[in-house]
């Protein structure tokens, strides 16, 4: 949240970058490797795009593409976005990631692209930055209003300037719209898109990629606003990506081939299995090659070991079922790696690491987003050592990677090379044994809190006035916060019982602990005032439910909540009292860096820090005050990060308007790493007569401008003199006024010991060099205040070529007089971080990755160019030089080396890809013959057109220190067997019947012991999605699924139970802060559900399942364990639990509209029902349900309409039970009044159940949660 006044004092520019997402640009650092298309897969497709694109008169110009995770959508994207960029027509570019906080959400797509927009053209970045600083709070208004004041406006009043907005980059890609959080808010942004953008009088042309998810799907169907307008790829039904998949597996398999110097060493049948498995998902080639080809891996062994993972032959194929083997495979072997080490400890491998994903994504903790770096979530919330994470995902380097952010310092954050794999964590009946719940994690960092708080070695007796002076190192200190700070949340979300750990932590005096320190905890500087009321929720609603179970227990700590409650609102009024309402003036002085925070932020006033709070504003000479005068502020989806030692640089203060480029530039340069900087003072250079043939060499290289080879890499062992050799050429070239720029790296300074500073660093002296070159270089930097962020290529682009090519074609430089050797020293000691301690195995891969990054932008920016520069590099042959010089490496063919140590078938595309990479692995371990044609060909069967599977495969076989022989071995047990191919549509019911006959087989041999019917719970959530419709009313009843569940007889979240084996064909979603709701993958499967005809002996008529459930309402009223005799005044008081509470509320409220629609079927259990006193239960209920005023109180009458005709149609069978039903209903035609006189009488006292502003209410909703599902 920003300040009003201080975003008044902004430039609209700098206030549009606060909120853009540098991290969803297609060229962002934090996107660096991201997938795209090989040059001949995919080639009708990228062109049939680029073609559209291009067409600037077609007809439509909104083009979505759909298609299932994995099958290549967002390679497309980049793909496309960089074809378009290198033609100088793509206005702006956004990817979604629902890993990453900072793109996740609409929120940022409008400015972002506005930025883009503008950042291409100075005039259209004037009008923007105008209208926003004539409506600074437009950021909080609709996409809509954000897309007419930030791009139609602006473009419309250039367009009255006369300035033709036709000849703009016009071409703007939207990539995973179903990873952005919420549909509603996706369906906004599609409207805020057709509205706004696609009027003839604007020059875009908009290309959307997504899942066919809700809002993308409904707006393309007949009927949708979409559907007209909008040309629509459906990559799963229009294109058959075998051939791509084989080509791309091919190709990297050659490729390896080429390294391990054995072109044999896989076979075409290998990759036909592969490509067979993959099932047209490009993500399953992808994460094959990743796997093969990891790093000091034998990728034959690799191979093998994928091959053995992948379906049998004759297998029906399943959507995901290759790939979850694949996934399954490479967590188990991970999980057996790690506890065989770990067995001291004892750690759960699977419970760790489900944790950090879900870390991941961040937490939604008292309704604020929290991004938790992966140290503070290690040490503070899990109670483990520091670095833990990264041994944890030492042996899964193929499928998630540890990132940091260059401008948050040490924020470490977990990576997932694709959602599909996320995906396969989340979903039960994929993981399966491997799986582990949401609840389950939760659970155990309750435990891990509890565990924290009991085990402090504080005297809490005697405790310090300010939470400061606590007697405990920072850390702990800290931890102890947090543990304070998470344990109500995580209680209250741990659906697995913790009675006995909850009862031990009050036993040692856990929750007198925390009262001890609470008074220290309310200050205005800590996170208790801003978060007591979910904090204090949470721990009510545990204690609620913990009532149930353990009263002695429960009543404890509801003695502790009610002195927080009376305590905090105590402190509350003092403040309030001493400081006036003013909410600026509460805010304002929240100080969290001297707080227990997860974040420890600088204090320097040049650092930004990673998101904008009081505390942030403070110290940039910020006022304390937000939105003084203002009244009614309501502050939504605040977000902040957890980190340590966040150190963000930018160019001079937050407001200032003037930015210099060059003083900007200057911030991110290491000055040490001049070839004359002080800090190298007496460098080691070479003696005079002493290396003197191998300098001749060098200069002799470097002086000829005209020499084929303008790259020199100098390998060598350490100690064999390469830096003394690099500094004796720098002294050469500077002598002979041919010096460029000069960077040395050092891994003990951590100035320069990472890639981040290179490209600035070679900038600011060649800017030296050239008055007119540091010009253009600030206007650089001015015009993208963003490019350090950036990827290396980018900003080679952006810093060097750019302006150098600018100024040749002006004629302001001469490239025969200016300097042109560039040179590099150490690449190999380029860690990822600044950190000068010694790095463990996953940060050097991490660093070998930054490495090779450099190396690809120095060619594809210098060496692929027509600019003069030679670049000298001096290394250890660590990887990423080794593997870019070694034979099929890129940089091979132009580097001069030193070694001073002496509609389509993508199944040719895979076969291609792992024949070459097999091959490069041939050539490393000298074994050309190490692989055979025919496992290639069983890897791309297998992979059936998953370009992600024959990757993984190749990047589990070449895993380094691995022999790829055997890993290809084990790969192709893997594999399916051959099998005949389907007939479609003749087969689809067939497949349904077999997917739903095993699924109910498999459920029932585990139920054995309740007997339930699958067919008839499945078909109950099935039929729930559209609703149970009745004759009396005009909208559908849908019940919430949880309610469901335990109004069915079944535990919450029992569903995810029954659609464990059917997730091909369904799937259970939460949308955003949602309810969990069931999706349909096609209505196909819907339509065979309801004809009888072809589900045969699998059909489950509707009046079956209503039938079921007036019988499972009357069960759950007359087993409910209450006095129903001795009721309280209230239902939010009523002895059950939330849940239950909740499910007798709709059993009272639903059963006369079930029972209406079965009028003779169920009469023995009516009469049953009546004999056990079940009307009387319901008579007791009825007065503390009308006084919620909720459904039952407005829909009264048609309750008890439904009640008069199922009486009167019983009274012909069953006389005498229709005459007590026919009594009850009679009595409570009169009770109403009663019940309405009694509201009366307790609205004018303040005493009713919804007007008494109870907390208990506000706690369990139960009438306003429950109704919204009407």
């Amino acid at each position: 949240m920003l300040r009003r006044g201080f975003v008044l004092d902004l430039a609209g520019w700098e206030l549009l970058l606060k909120h853009t997402a540098p991290n969803a640009l297609y060229n962002s650092s934090a996107r660096y490797d991201v997938p795209k298309c090989d040059e001949d897969t995919r080639v009708e497709l990228t062109g049939e795009i680029m073609a559209w694109i291009g067409d600037r008169e077609g007809p439509q110009r909104l083009l979505c593409m759909t298609g299932a995770a994995g099958s290549g959508k967002s390679a497309l994207q980049q793909t496309t976005s960089i074809k378009c960029n290198k033609c100088n027509i793509l206005g702006g570019a956004f990817f979604f990631s629902a890993t990453d906080p900072s793109r996740n959400t609409v929120e940022t797509v409008i400015p972002t692209i506005a930025y883009q927009l503008g950042r291409r053209n100075p005039t259209l970045k004037q009008q923007i930055k105008s209208a926003v600083e004539d409506e600074p709070l437009i950021f909080a208004q609709s996409l809509e209003a954000q897309t007419i004041a930030l791009i139609v406006d602006p473009l419309g009043n250039l367009r009255d300037m006369g300035i033709n907005v036709f000849s703009f980059p016009y071409a703007i890609l939207i990539d995973g719209l179903d990873e952005c959080k919420g549909e509603d808010r996706q369906a906004e942004l599609l409207r805020a898109i057709s509205r706004c953008l696609l009027a003839d009088y604007l020059p875009f042309r908009i290309f959307i990629a997504s899942r066919p998810e809700w809002a993308i799907r409904t707006a393309l169907e007949p009927g949708g606003h979409l559907r007209e307008m909008a040309c629509h790829i459906q990559l799963s039904d229009k294109y058959d990506a075998s051939a791509d998949l084989r080509r791309y597996l091919q190709r990297r398999f050659e490729d390896i081939g080429l390294h391990i110097r054995d072109s044999k060493w896989f076979n075409e049948g290998d990759i036909e299995t592969l490509v067979r498995a993959a099932s047209g998902q490009f993500i399953y080639v992808a994460t094959i090659y990743k796997y093969i080809s990891e790093r000091r891996a034998s990728p034959t062994e690799r191979l093998k070991i994928v091959l053995t993972w992948t379906p049998h032959v004759e297998q029906i194929a399943r959507p995901f079922e290759a790939l979850d083997i694949l996934y399954t495979n490479i967590l188990l072997a991970a999980k057996n790696a790690y506890e065989a080490v770990d067995s001291h400890h004892g750690r759960d491998f699977l419970l760790l690491f489900r944790s950090y994903h879900i870390n991941m994504r961040g937490h939604e903790i008292y309704n604020i987003h929290r991004s938790v770096s992966v140290g503070s979530f290690s040490v503070h919330w899990l109670g483990l050592e520091a670095r833990a994470e990264k041994s944890l995902i030492s042996d899964l380097r193929s499928l998630v990677v540890l990132e940091g952010d260059a401008r948050y310092g040490n924020f470490f954050s977990l990576r997932l090379y694709h959602k599909s794999f996320s995906d396969f964590l989340e979903d039960a009946s994929r993981a399966k044994d491997l799986f582990v719940s949401e609840a389950r994690v939760y659970t155990h960092i309750a435990k891990c809190s509890m565990q924290c708080i009991t085990n402090c070695g504080l005297d809490f007796e005697s405790v310090p006035d300010k939470w400061e002076g606590l007697p405990l190192p920072e850390s702990p200190k800290h931890s102890l916060a947090k543990a304070i700070e998470l344990l109500p949340f995580f209680l209250s979300r741990a659906t697995v019982a913790l009675d006995d750990e909850v009862a031990d932590f009050t036993r040692n005096g856990g929750w007198r602990k925390i009262d001890n320190l609470f008074d220290l905890l309310c200050t205005p500087k800590g996170w208790l005032a801003e978060s007591f009321k979910g904090w204090i929720t949470s721990l009510r609603q545990f204690t609620d439910d913990v009532k149930v179970r353990t009263p002695e227990v429960a009543t404890v700590m509801s003695g502790f909540v009610e002195k927080w409650e009376r305590k905090f609102k105590e402190w509350d009024h003092a403040r309030k009292q001493k400081n006036g309402t003013d909410l600026g003036s509460y805010f304002g002085d929240l100080n969290m860096a001297s707080t227990p925070s997860d974040s420890d932020l600088s204090s320097d006033s040049s650092v930004q820090q990673p998101y904008t709070n009081p505390a942030a504003l403070m110290a940039h000479g910020g006022a304390t005050s937000f939105f003084p005068g203002a009244s009614g502020v309501q502050m939504r989806d605040i977000q902040y990060f957890e980190a340590s030692h966040v150190t963000v640089h930018t160019g001079g203060n937050v407001g200032d308007r003037s930015i210099d480029g060059w003083e900007l530039l200057l911030k991110n340069i290491a000055p040490n790493a001049l070839h004359d900087s002080s800090a190298r003072y007496d460098a080691p250079k070479c003696d005079e007569d002493t290396r003197v043939e191998v300098i001749g060499e060098i200069m002799d290289w470097a002086q000829d401008r005209n020499a084929p080879q303008r790259l020199l890499c100098m390998t060598g062992a350490a100690g064999a003199g390469k830096s003394a050799l690099q500094q004796t050429i720098a002294e050469h070239c500077t002598k002979s006024d041919i010096l460029s720029a000069a960077v040395f790296f050092s891994s003990a300074d951590p100035t320069r010991n990472t890639v981040s500073f290179v490209v600035p660093t070679i900038a600011y002296q060649m800017g030296l060099q050239h008055n007119a070159f540091r010009s253009s270089v600030a206007a650089a930097v001015r015009h993208d205040r963003h490019i350090f962020s950036r990827s290396l290529h980018s900003q080679m682009d952006a810093l060097i070529v750019r302006p150098f090519e600018s100024l040749r074609r002006a004629g302001q430089l001469d490239i025969d007089t200016f300097p042109h050797v560039i040179l590099i020293d150490g690449l190999d000691e380029s860690n990822t971080t600044s950190s000068t301690t010694q790095i463990n195995v996953d940060d050097r891969r991490r660093a070998e990755d930054r490495q090779a990054e450099l190396l690809a932008a120095i060619k594809h920016c210098i060496l692929d160019s027509d600019l003069p520069f030679h670049v000298f590099i001096a290394s250890r042959p660590e990887w990423a030089i080794r593997s870019a010089l070694e034979p099929g490496g890129h940089l091979r063919e132009v580097a001069y080396h030193i070694q001073l140590s002496h509609k389509y078938d993508a199944s040719g595309d895979m076969h291609r890809y792992l024949q070459r990479r097999f091959e490069d692995i041939g050539l490393r371990i000298s074994d050309s013959k190490w692989f055979s044609e025919g496992g290639i060909k069983t890897l791309v069967r297998a992979a059936s057109g998953q370009f992600i599977y024959v990757a993984t495969v190749f990047k589990y076989i070449s895993e380094r220190r691995a022999s790829p022989a055997e890993r290809l071995n084990v790969v192709l047990t893997w594999t399916p067997y051959a099998g005949q191919v389907a007939r479609p549509f003749e087969a689809l019911d067939r497949l349904y019947s077999n997917i739903l006959l095993a699924a109910k087989n498999t459920y029932e041999a585990v139920d054995t012991h309740h007997g339930r019917d699958f067919l008839l719970l499945f078909r109950g959530y099935e039929i729930n999605v559209a609703g149970f419709m009745f004759p009396s009313f005009h909208f559908p009843f849908r019940f919430p699924v949880d309610i469901l569940s335990v109004l069915l007889g079944l535990k919450a979240r029992a569903a995810e139970n029954i659609v464990s084996d059917l997730h091909s064909l369904v799937a259970f979603e939460k949308d955003n802060r949602g309810p969990l709701c069931l999706r349909l993958y096609h209505k196909s499967f819907s339509d065979f559900l309801k004809e009888e005809h072809r589900a045969k002996d699998l059909f489950v008529p509707e009046y079956r399942v209503v039938m079921h459930l007036a019988k499972c309402m009357m069960q759950h009223i007359i087993e409910c364990p209450i006095d129903f005799d001795s009721l309280p005044i209230k239902w939010s008081e009523l002895p059950l639990r939330l849940l239950y509470r909740c499910c007798l509320m709709e059993a009272v409220e639903d059963l006369p509209f079930f029972l209406s629609s079965v009028p003779s079927a169920i009469d023995e259990e009516v009469v049953g029902f009546t004999h056990n006193g079940g009307w009387q239960k319901i008579d007791n209920l009825l007065p503390l349900l009308y006084r919620l005023r909720s459904f039952f109180y407005e829909q009264f009458e048609k309750w008890r309409g439904c009640m008069v005709q199922v009486t009167r149609d019983l009274r012909l069978r069953r006389p005498d039970v229709a005459a007590v039903m026919s009594q009850f209903v009679d009595k409570w035609e009169h009770d109403v009044d009663q019940w309405e006189g009694e509201m009366d009488s307790d609205s004018d006292s303040g005493d009713s159940d919804m007007t008494s502003g109870s907390s208990d209410l506000d706690l369990d909703s139960d009438s306003t949660d429950l109704d919204s599902r009407l």
